[in-house]
């Protein structure tokens, strides 16, 4: 993984994976792991996620270079 976020109040942990450029979620445990977003990632790194208002933020590397947001369900993908 490139970031790492927790959701304390789901208990999830969202991760960037370079090698994969995929933007994957699981509980804490490491259980119920889902890929959210495997297309259009190039070099995804950091990732914040922001329980309260639903949203997940990450950079990505790639070319172009960009900061885009999704829910945390990884629906609504944009490029902010």
């Amino acid at each position: 993984p490139e970031g790492i976020a927790v959701d304390p109040i789901s208990r999830n942990l969202y991760w960037t994976d370079a090698g994969t450029d995929s933007i994957i979620v699981s509980r804490l445990d490491g259980s119920f792991r889902k890929s959210l977003i495997t297309q259009g990632l190039d070099e995804p790194r950091a990732i914040v996620v922001d329980p309260n208002s639903g949203w997940m933020y990450w950079t990505d590397w790639g070319s172009p270079p960009r900061i885009e947001r999704a829910r945390m369900d990884g629906t609504q993908r944009s490029v902010i």
